[in-house]
């Protein structure tokens, strides 16, 4: 098992239940969301790979993991399915914000922001993470300026995987912040991925 699979589940199960309010998704929350509670370290860091006999496979996971879990209890608190679950996602939420500091990867940063920033429109005046939103925002910039070039419109020398969150993220950024920059970087990085991969229909 693994805790990526669980955060994207936790996700579409949240947006099955807004969706058509199904029993069925709904259902599926506590799975989901106890795995996540489960491979939740004592210092709030989470753990990737579970074996089937329950065996942690490793002490601390990826920070893709990490972020996509962030993203996965951001949604959850934003959308109150049930105030428990809420409740929950909060406290495993702030319990893990102490290593947002730690993360130096963009992908692990960009899911990260995106969590942060579903939980900021819930909780605007959070002072210690808005300024946490605006730090973890600005090595995306940084890369983007070092990077891009008249023909190259990214933050890589090269295009890898889950290219399309790096933009998504500087928008989710703006909406909280007002950023323009960020916007701007935003607008110019989904321009040229769509030219890039849509080039042949």
């Amino acid at each position: 098992y693994c805790l990526d699979d669980n955060a994207r589940a936790l996700v579409m199960a949240l947006m099955a239940y807004q969706r058509s309010k199904s029993k069925e998704a709904f259902e599926l929350l506590p799975v989901y969301l106890s795995y996540i509670h489960y491979m939740q370290t004592e210092d709030g860091n989470f753990r990737n790979f579970l074996s089937y006999n329950r065996q942690y496979l490793a002490e601390v996971g990826s920070e893709d993991s990490f972020g996509r879990t962030i993203w996965a209890l951001g949604y959850l608190i934003g959308c109150a399915a049930s105030n428990s679950y809420r409740e929950f996602a909060i406290e495993l939420f702030h319990k893990s914000s102490r290593h947002f500091k730690a993360l130096e990867h963009l992908r692990g940063m960009a899911n990260t922001i995106i969590g942060l920033s579903l939980y900021l429109k819930t909780f605007p005046t959070d002072e210690g993470l808005v300024n946490e939103l605006v730090r973890l925002t600005q090595p995306l910039i940084d890369a983007y300026e070092r990077t891009q070039s008249d023909d190259w419109q990214w933050f890589e020398d090269k295009m890898t995987y889950d290219n399309a969150i790096l933009p998504l993220t500087l928008l989710h950024s703006f909406e909280i912040t007002g950023n323009e920059k960020a916007r701007q970087i935003a607008m110019k990085t989904m321009a040229f991925l769509d030219n890039l991969a849509l080039s042949n229909g």
